[in-house]
């Protein structure tokens, strides 16, 4: 048991790949586009690092721009309601009109955005731009558009 332990240990880690539908459903090069920078491409999910979405994409050196998470499910209008009414949902709520059947951006800077769609879930997340002397929060990556033109494109291929 021991010697098996070890040689599991011993087996280097391997990166998870990246989703192979995301450049279909939102390409690096489209992501660029709307946020106005060269150099966007995708990384594996890793939410240790904060990629989490379904799709992760980032700024050269591997910074993060955004995530993108989309769901399909029976269950999508109690998802969205869930956290429309929940604490983090409530957070800086803003109503997105002409965008699904009803979406919203959210959180302290504006910087998540949810849409429902039929049975589709689209929720995209931007990071926050940060200076480190004095620490501070200067805003969020994409701007409230950006968020909206993102969840256009992945609703439109989705």
């Amino acid at each position: 048991m021991v010697a098996l332990l070890l040689q599991l240990l011993q087996v280097p880690s391997q990166t998870p790949p990246i989703n192979p539908a995301c450049e279909r459903v939102l390409s690096a090069a489209r992501v660029g586009r709307i946020a106005g920078v060269a150099g966007v491409h995708l990384v594996p999910r890793d939410p240790s690092k904060g990629a989490g979405g379904i799709c992760n994409y980032a700024l050269a050196g591997d910074t993060l721009l955004v995530i993108v998470m989309i769901s399909r499910s029976s269950h999508t209008m109690q998802q969205f309601e869930a956290t429309k009414v929940g604490s983090i949902g409530l957070l800086n709520q803003q109503p997105v009109s002409g965008l699904g059947d009803e979406a919203f951006t959210y959180g302290q800077y504006g910087e998540d955005l949810l849409v429902r769609k039929g049975n589709v879930l689209v929720g995209v997340t931007t990071f926050l731009r940060t200076i480190r002397r004095p620490a501070r929060v200067q805003g969020p990556r994409l701007s409230r558009d950006q968020l909206v033109a993102v969840a256009q494109e992945v609703l439109t291929r989705s």
